[in-house]
C-alpha cells in the first residue's frame, strides 16, 4: 500500500485542467479554418477552441493551420497560423495553439467581441 494524498469532492475523478492561459466562451463567432467553415466556441491568449461545420476530413493532430476571422468592424480578415492539438471528432471540435505568442490573435478576438456587445 502506498501512502499519498487523495482528492475527494467535485474535482475526485477529473483530470487536471493544464491550460496555460485562461478560457473565453466565444459566442460563436464564425471564422474559418483552412477551407472549412467554423465557429469559435472558446479562446485564450494562446488558442482556440472551433467547430467545424462539416467533418474533419484529413485534419490531424500537429497539422499547421490558418484560422481566419473576418471582421465586420475592421471589414477585412485576419490570418492567424496555428497547429491542431485536439481533435473531437465527435463534435467535430479542434484546439488549436497560435504559431505566434505574441498575443496578436487574442487582441483581434477581444477587439472583435467587444465591438459586437459580447463579454470576452
Amino acid at each position: 500500500m502506498t501512502s499519498g494524498s487523495m482528492t475527494t469532492g467535485p474535482e475526485a475523478g477529473r483530470p487536471a485542467d493544464r491550460r496555460r492561459h485562461p478560457r473565453h466562451p466565444g459566442d460563436r463567432y464564425p471564422l474559418s479554418v483552412g477551407r472549412h467553415a467554423a465557429r469559435l466556441v472558446d479562446w485564450s491568449a494562446g488558442s482556440v477552441g472551433i467547430q467545424l461545420r462539416d467533418e474533419a476530413e484529413g485534419i490531424k493532430v500537429g497539422d499547421g493551420v490558418t484560422v481566419s476571422i473576418m471582421s465586420e468592424h475592421t471589414h477585412g480578415v485576419a490570418f492567424f497560423p496555428g497547429h491542431v492539438r485536439r481533435i473531437d471528432a465527435e463534435n467535430r471540435i479542434l484546439g488549436i495553439e497560435f504559431t505566434e505568442a505574441d498575443g496578436d490573435a487574442a487582441a483581434f478576438l477581444a477587439a472583435l467581441l467587444e465591438a459586437s456587445g459580447s463579454q470576452p
